[in-house]
């Protein structure tokens, strides 16, 4: 069973984001047009994008092993499905991506 995301959790997530180099990424998305729930997808679908194109993969792992409460080996044998269903439980999307928002720019 996944958790809330902690105060933990979004700084790892902000780090991710600047190793990835997403910010110009995550303000377009925010900016964009489409649902709150539509732009957390896009997000998601943009890291996992760019974590292949980085070679980072584990990294990812690593950062949502802990909202999962899973280990990354885990993580990295669940589904599709499964991952947008933790991705809800453990984000609010408009605060996850509203804090996105401010911490790049």
């Amino acid at each position: 069973m996944a958790r809330k995301a902690n105060v933990g959790d979004l700084f790892n997530i902000a780090r991710l984001f600047d190793e990835l180099d997403m910010k110009s990424d995550i303000v377009s998305i925010c900016e964009g047009k489409g649902t709150i729930q539509e732009k957390g997808f896009d997000v998601i679908f943009k890291i996992l994008n760019k974590a292949t194109q980085k070679n980072i993969e584990k990294r990812v792992y690593d950062v949502l092993s802990g909202p999962f409460e899973m280990n990354p080996l885990e993580v990295e044998k669940i589904d599709i499905d499964t991952l947008m269903k933790l991705c809800k439980e453990c984000f609010n999307l408009k605060t996850l991506i509203n804090f996105i928002k401010r911490v790049s720019n």
